[in-house]
């Protein structure tokens, strides 16, 4: 790491820290230390200045100044770090003397003045060896006066003893120089850790209609079963409190530790969800596993789930489906494990059941029509879902009723119908939908049909996710009309996708011109692909021969009359139009530019677009 040293005041080394607060006063701890600064790049300066803004809880003689330029750097390019044996530059012995640190000084205090802004500050130690548990940061919303933060630096807990101390007082990026003043770091036993003051909700699932088995509960009609222990292993206390008037499980110091049911196996088969309820005063990774031991001795299969950054201080009801411990025999599960990461820090526990969860039946046809409102439809979320003048909205049909001037095979007459403005002001533009009951595709002959209007032809991806995701394109060409467009899913036989997005022209850059990029679209429909109507006659009636080529294409059918047919260059624009009534029919291609066509051909059961290459 490239370093500025700055060497603060010249005089006599002071060493003999011992958990006293860094005041930076004159003869004190932290004013005759040599700070250094981090990355030249942003003219980091520090020094010991007379306090320029005593007043409210600060009113001490001397403070520590950090400053920096603008940056764009997330985490600011901005702090201090006292000298020690092992960093740079070399100081021994080192400024700060070596702590251990315990439950009786990781508390750790500090006042901060951020001069004309609030941002998020961070405090890390380093060891004899260089060894750190990280940095730990707080937020800070308060500027332009002394606030003091509070760091729970208890992950240093049982490490290596720690001789210096890092200071990144402006964790943010700046549109200016920033300028900070700290001072007054102090060493405090930890606080005690929160406890529930309320029990979980009461468990509402019927004890024989959802065939609930109890491993731990006191709810109303609830059996619980046998058991060979709570705490087989691990260094955890197990002990029985008493909450808000409910009994529940108290493992103190968790690492790790088995329900264990070695003689009693639970079987679970009849069943399909884990229900438990836990409160942690932390928000360490909870973790849940399940073990089966078979019809024979030792552990067979063993799967666990992982819950990270889990709520804090508040009970948190986790019902997890028995489909997400594969392998595991539910029929003889011996083992229940409870951990966590890392490991340290209480676990409440109430409520432990299996039981058999109402799930909804797998929807096998759905219909979106828009007239009331967008029925649950919104734009995506992730980064590069959604640009700075992308808007969703539900719109009037421009094209309804007897006045509608849109001549193509499939008129929209709806009255409202779903708007999508900028559809290329970022990657993945898109507009989505969640389907609670999830999609049940597994007859092998679904498919999906939305109608689509805009300004230019280009392709539209319909996709489905969640589960066994699939999607499949098909390209809008019968511009400033409203078209039918049918996608064909039935080689996808899953039932646990439950989310539908359509992408517009996707992964392009914006057209240049606004208007260019609003689409409307409407009645999507899911269901059988003979329920879904017809843009598309089944791909395998047509042979397109040769494509690519360089003079003419050949189109033959045995099972259609060829009534018309429209051919359109990439923007939409038609260049060619056919009336052959044959079943037969050559379109000479040596008039046009190379590059690629879409072929709309009609007949008397409806309409399909065909792509075209021209070399």
């Amino acid at each position: 790491m490239k370093k500025i040293t700055l060497l603060l005041i010249l005089m006599t080394i002071s060493y003999g820290y011992s958990q006293n607060t860094i005041d930076f006063e004159t003869g004190t701890t932290g004013a005759a230390w040599t700070w250094t600064t981090f990355i030249p790049e942003v003219n980091a300066f520090t020094d010991v200045i007379a306090n320029p803004v005593a007043g409210g809880i600060n009113n001490t003689a001397n403070v520590a100044i950090i400053t920096g330029d603008a940056t764009g750097e997330v985490w600011g390019g901005l702090g201090i770090e006292s000298g020690h044996p092992a960093g740079t530059p070399v100081v021994s012995p080192a400024d700060m003397a070596p702590i251990t640190f315990s439950t009786s000084n990781a508390y750790v205090k500090m006042m901060v003045y951020q001069v004309g802004f609030a941002a998020p500050v961070r405090l890390k130690f380093a060891g004899v060896t260089n060894a750190s548990a990280g940095e730990v940061e707080v937020n800070n919303t308060v500027f332009d006066q002394w606030v003091e933060l509070e760091f729970n630096m208890s992950s240093y807990i049982g490490l290596e003893q720690m001789d210096q101390i890092i200071i990144l007082p402006s964790y943010a990026p700046r549109g200016s120089a920033h300028t900070i003043y700290v001072d007054n770091i102090s060493f405090s036993a930890l606080p005690p850790p929160p406890t529930p003051s309320d029990a979980p909700e009461a468990p509402t699932e019927d004890a024989i209609t959802d065939n609930v088995i109890s491993v731990y509960s006191e709810a109303a009609g609830y059996t619980q079963i046998p058991n060979d222990g709570f705490n087989d292993f691990g260094a955890s206390t197990l002990t029985l409190e008493t909450i808000a008037g409910n009994e529940v499980l108290k493992y103190a110091n968790l690492d790790f530790t088995g329900l264990v049911f070695y003689n009693n196996q639970i079987d679970a088969s009849a069943t399909n969800t884990l229900h438990l309820d836990v409160w942690q005063p932390d928000n360490k990774i909870f973790r849940v596993k399940l073990v089966d031991y078979g019809p024979g001795p030792g552990p067979i299969t063993e799967h666990e789930i992982v819950f990270t950054n889990p709520n804090a201080a508040e009970w948190v009801a986790y019902d997890i489906p028995l489909t997400d411990f594969p392998g595991v025999n539910t029929a003889n599960i011996a083992q229940l494990i409870l951990s966590k990461v890392p490991a340290g820090g209480d676990l409440y526990v109430d409520n432990i059941y299996f039981y058999d969860k109402f799930i909804p039946p797998a929807l096998t046809s759905f219909s979106y029509d828009f007239e009331s409102d967008l029925s649950g439809f919104d734009l995506g979320s992730n980064p590069g879902d959604v640009g700075p003048g992308t808007t969703l909205n539900q719109v009037v049909n421009p094209y309804s009723g007897v006045t509608n001037p849109d001549t193509s095979a499939n008129i929209n007459t709806s009255s409202n119908v779903a708007e999508l403005v900028g559809i290329n002001d970022a990657s993945y533009t898109h507009p989505e939908v969640i389907i609670p009951e999830k999609l049940d595709l597994s007859a092998g002959d679904k498919g999906f049909s939305i109608m689509v209007r805009g300004p230019r032809s280009v392709p539209v991806k319909f996709k489905i996710e969640g589960g066994a995701a699939q999607d499949f394109d098909q390209t809008y060409t019968d511009v400033g009309n409203w078209q039918k467009l049918t996608y064909d899913f039935s080689s996808n036989t899953s039932s646990n996708n439950n989310k539908v997005v359509v992408f517009f022209d996707i992964e392009q850059a914006a057209s240049g011109t606004a208007s260019d990029d609003i689409f409307q679209f409407d009645n999507i429909e899911f269901g059988t692909l003979a329920s879904l109507g017809t843009n598309n006659i089944e791909f395998e009636t047509f042979k397109v021969f040769p494509n690519p080529t360089q003079n003419v294409w050949n189109v033959n059918t045995n099972k259609q009359v060829l009534n018309s047919i429209q051919i359109f260059d990439i923007l939409g624009k038609q260049v060619l139009t056919l009336n052959p009534n044959a079943s037969n029919v050559v379109i000479d291609a040596t008039k046009l530019s190379n590059g690629i066509y879409f072929a709309k051909i009609n007949t008397d059961k409806g309409s399909s677009i065909l792509k075209l290459i021209k070399k």
